[in-house]
């Protein structure tokens, strides 16, 4: 199912983005403006994304940190580099101004505040996970800098 995976048909694309490498920004965005803005965010501080990726989403999904839900996904790649970290922060304001959401697996710069915004179901998580892991074992980097269990990852 070569048409899933189309980078794998260019041979080490990931070299594209040099040595530093690259951020990927992936956004659901439920109005057409976010589209817009993101786009110009990205121009304005002449962040080239060498790949974008813009589909249509569907109904919200049933998971407690769901990223679905309806409008539109918009994938960007930036090479790593000066300037990117405030980008996405900028990027990440857009977000939340329009109600959306940024992807969690494509994730490398969302704040703390950022997601507890993004995913109001994050308290019931909180719930399930304080049930299922008691201790607190199960950690993860992503966790601990999105606070994912609250005031005891700081």
């Amino acid at each position: 199912m070569p048409f899933l995976f189309p980078l794998d048909a260019i041979a080490d694309w990931n070299r594209l983005y040099g040595r530093r490498g690259f951020h990927q920004f992936q956004a659901l965005l439920p109005e057409p403006a976010a589209i817009r803005a993101v786009l110009e965010a990205s121009a304005g501080a002449r962040a080239a994304s060498f790949l974008a990726v813009l589909k249509t989403m569907g109904q919200e999904g049933t998971g407690l940190l769901s990223f679905g839900g309806r409008g539109h996904t918009l994938a960007l790649d930036f090479p790593a580099g000066p300037g990117i970290d405030e980008l996405l922060r900028r990027l990440e304001r857009l977000v939340l101004d329009h109600g959306g959401r940024i992807h969690l697996a494509k994730d490398s710069r969302l704040s703390a505040e950022g997601f507890a915004a993004m995913y109001p179901r994050l308290p019931e998580f909180r719930e399930v996970l304080a049930e299922v892991d008691p201790a607190g074992r199960m950690r993860s980097d992503l966790a601990r800098r999105l606070g994912i269990r609250g005031s005891a990852d700081a």
